[in-house]
């Protein structure tokens, strides 16, 4: 025995060692966590595809990077996160959380029966990876999904967006953070203008001058300050110019000409492997467009809705059904 313990000593392990040992051969907190999966949807082509693929995938990154004008100062390489199999879970995780509230937003009361089955549901939901994967990479959802309820929002913090400013010429995915409540309220896209001018449109519905901006209840929460004392409604919560911050989602740069262009719709058939039909339904979205032009505007709609869909849902005031365009319905 004592021959034994000199030959084969019994080491003992210290409590934070051992701890790790354990934890590194646990299985993932996302896979034990409780979620409503999407199986049962009808949605989608029925193609089983993972976001974690995309993001073993360094091209794939790099693209994305590119593309969002995140392979410089916005992004730096020592704030880009670590591709480790915590990351691949929890943008798995989310891809199917993208499923399940897109399958009941779609079955909500914003979207018209008759539209159900329209094809750009069946695109949001085939593209849950790759949404998915560009929002974990990016730091845009909160640390650990694992703990929140079906419908809590599921963002991170403003500071990892994007301040809107004039002179950042690029249009894509915006949304607006209510910096007092520490709550995003609803995301929007632009296409073709830069953010900032789409922020002004914003700001001038906000005066509450027009018959629809007093339906609006993104308006009629956060009018101008603006508007006078007796016309301010009284369900406020703030006010446009005080309380919000107009934040920078997916920031795309606007071409200066038709290479440029041409250019960018490679990139974005690349990025999220549109097939030939995706292009041939993107032409109903606005027939007086350039292809490339309608093209810009799909994937920014894919991007508004991903965003709109991490919403609490109790706290997004967007009364819109996302893509308006292409379903030509804006909403009751």
């Amino acid at each position: 025995m004592a021959f034994d313990c000199k030959v084969n000593p019994i080491i003992i392990t210290e409590p934070k060692q051992q701890q790790q040992k354990e934890s590194t051969s646990s299985p993932s907190r996302y896979l034990l966590a409780a979620i409503i999966q999407p199986e049962s949807s009808t949605l989608g082509s029925g193609n089983a595809k993972l976001a974690s693929a995309l993001l073993n995938n360094s091209e794939w990154i790099d693209l994305a990077l590119a593309l969002y004008c995140l392979d410089g100062e916005h992004l730096p390489i020592d704030k880009r996160p670590t591709i480790d199999q915590a990351l691949l879970d929890k943008a798995d995780y989310l891809q199917n959380l993208l499923k399940m509230r897109l399958g009941v937003h779609v079955s909500s009361s914003k979207v018209p029966e008759l539209l159900h089955d329209h094809w750009c549901w069946h695109l949001q939901y085939d593209k849950s990876d790759h949404m998915a994967a560009v929002m974990v990479f990016l730091g845009h959802v909160k640390t650990d999904l694992s703990c929140l309820t079906a419908f809590d929002c599921l963002l991170s913090d403003h500071t990892n967006f994007r301040l809107v400013d004039d002179e950042i010429y690029e249009d894509g995915v915006y949304g607006y953070y209510d910096k007092i409540r520490h709550e995003w309220r609803r995301f929007g896209m632009t296409a073709g203008r830069k953010h900032w001018m789409r922020g002004m449109d914003h700001y001038g519905n906000a005066r509450l001058k027009s018959a629809a901006s007093r339906k609006s209840s993104f308006y009629m929460a956060y009018p101008s300050i603006a508007v006078p004392e007796d016309e301010r409604p009284a369900a406020r919560q703030g006010f446009f110019e005080e309380n919000l911050e107009h934040r920078i989602a997916l920031g795309v740069p606007i071409p200066l000409d038709n290479r440029e262009s041409r250019d960018m719709s490679f990139k974005l058939i690349e990025l999220f492997n549109f097939k030939t039909q995706d292009l041939e339904n993107f032409k109903t979205i606005n027939k007086d467009l350039s292809p490339s032009e309608q093209l810009r505007r799909a994937a920014h709609y894919m991007g508004e809705c991903a965003y709109g869909l991490c919403l609490d849902r109790d706290q997004n005031l967007s009364s819109n059904p996302g893509w308006e365009q292409a379903l030509k319905y804006y909403g009751a």
